[in-house]
């Protein structure tokens, strides 16, 4: 019989289908004395069937029946089980099982993970547990060059990230974005290489930069300035539709996304119909033009030509639209008050979208667990793959072949099953392909059935 158990000194008896696979087997090696006392008077005392949990074949949850032999010590009376290799520490488990369920269990849910192995939600949990504990023991956050610095919120709270966004890694996660807890980390940090931190306009942050790295240049982000600038004209709206019949300011609604929308992206007909609104809304028209105008000068290519526009741009917007949070003053305070932090944009061309990327994901992962611990979702957002881009230097170790593939080298992209890491190229005749659509080819893995994602080639 073909040895598909793969395992140093067992035998496969017989193999067995149903909801899981499995597999008879037995251990070769005897012992030669007793456990408990150390003799070598043994005589056997039967067998007993032990279950252990094995990594899936073909799209099945597997275990090993192991038929283990029982022994009796003459001298100290006590009985025994066989001794077993591969097996992992204190479990039902092989070692590789495990070491599965390591390598999958921070990019797939606890229950999604369960499935797949065919074993208990709690045991994943365990197992997770125990793989986070190690994987923060040897987390050294390294800060260097330009580090964003941004927070989500997650079930209420505001949770700290902090992340290198010229690499694109996190760096690091912490429970609160609290003044002390953001100063306590920065100040561990404080003698490391750091050009600059990319930030949204919370103060705090910008003190606590300009006091422990004095040298370090501040970058206001500025996809948070041109927020601003959206959510004032859609204010505007807001207000300006209250005086309109109900019907249309239901259709000022529908349509919000033509001023929203810069004008270049809009179709022609779009175009049309955007110009025909504001002509006829000369309030409206006029917020418009001072939210494009925003959107304008940051396609200026250098700080000395933009400088005197964003001033220009503080002389543009009337007293009208500065009355209220409901219109222009926040961002009108925000270019006065941080106006050295969003000029420095112009000199660095630094943003902080990778960070606000991967708060999405921290809270795509929140959702997807159905609220996890912040333990476990810190750990996600730091040592998961899944949501970490290919590099030029980055190589998928395939586990099941033992072969070392750097991705780079791959000219016309490959396919990576992110259940066991497994690289196949376009080519490979064994991939079934599971759906028509010509500009959408999606694979199986052959090995375990879930579906492989497409690196493009932009990423090798």
């Amino acid at each position: 019989m073909t040895d598909i158990l793969a395992l140093s000194n067992w035998a496969v008896l017989s193999v067995a289908e149903s909801d899981d696979t499995i597999i008879y087997a037995e251990y070769l090696i005897q012992p030669n004395c007793c456990s408990k006392c150390g003799s070598e008077s043994l005589y056997k005392h039967g067998t007993k069937s032990v279950i252990y949990r094995d990594i899936p074949r073909h799209m099945k949850p597997t275990v090993i029946n192991a038929e283990l032999k029982r022994y009796k010590c003459k001298s100290c009376k006590a009985t025994f089980l066989q001794e077993v290799t591969g097996i992992y520490p204190d479990t039902r488990m092989t070692e590789r099982c495990v070491k599965k369920i390591q390598d999958i269990c921070l990019d797939y849910t606890f229950s999604d993970t369960a499935r797949m192995m065919g074993c208990d939600s709690k045991t994943i949990r365990t197992i997770t547990n125990d793989f986070i504990e190690m994987k923060n023991k040897s987390h050294n956050p390294e800060l260097s060059g330009w580090i964003g610095l941004d927070e989500t919120e997650i079930d209420g709270y505001f949770r700290f990230v902090v992340t290198d966004i010229i690499h694109k890694r996190p760096i690091e996660m912490l429970e609160s974005r609290d003044k002390d807890t953001v100063s306590n980390f920065l100040w561990k940090h404080r003698n490391k290489d750091i050009q600059g931190f990319s930030i949204d306009m919370w103060r705090p942050y910008k003190t606590l930069v300009n006091l422990i790295f004095p040298k370090a240049i501040i970058v206001i982000d500025k996809f948070h300035v041109l927020k601003k600038a959206n959510k004032a004209l859609d204010d505007i709206r807001v207000k300006l539709a209250r005086n309109q019949p109900a019907g249309v300011g239901k259709h000022w609604m529908r349509k919000k996304y033509q001023l929203r929308t810069r004008r270049h992206n809009l179709n022609e007909q779009e175009q049309f119909n955007l110009d025909m609104w504001l002509e006829n809304e000369p309030e409206l028209a006029k917020a418009y033009y001072i939210k494009e105008a925003i959107f304008t000068i940051y396609e200026i290519k250098t700080r000395e030509e933009a400088e005197p526009l964003f001033d220009e741009w503080l002389s543009l917007v009337p007293s009208e639209f500065r009355r209220s949070k409901k219109d222009f003053l926040p961002l009108y305070r925000a270019i006065k008050n941080w106006r050295k932090e969003i000029l420095a944009y112009f000199d660095h061309r630094v943003t902080n979208a990778y960070t606000e990327a991967l708060n999405g994901v921290a809270k795509t992962y929140n959702h997807s667990g159905r609220g996890y611990s912040f333990e476990v979702l810190r750990a996600r957002v730091l040592f998961s793959r899944k949501h970490k881009v290919l590099s030029n230097d980055e190589i998928y170790y395939s586990r099941t072949s033992g072969a070392d593939l750097r991705v780079s080298q791959l000219k016309n992209g490959v396919y990576v099953c992110e259940f066991c890491s497994e690289v196949y190229e376009p080519t490979n005749k064994s991939l079934k392909r599971i759906n028509q659509a010509p500009n959408q080819v999606q694979y199986l893995c052959p090995e375990h059935g879930t579906e492989l994602r497409f690196v493009k080639q932009e990423y090798l």
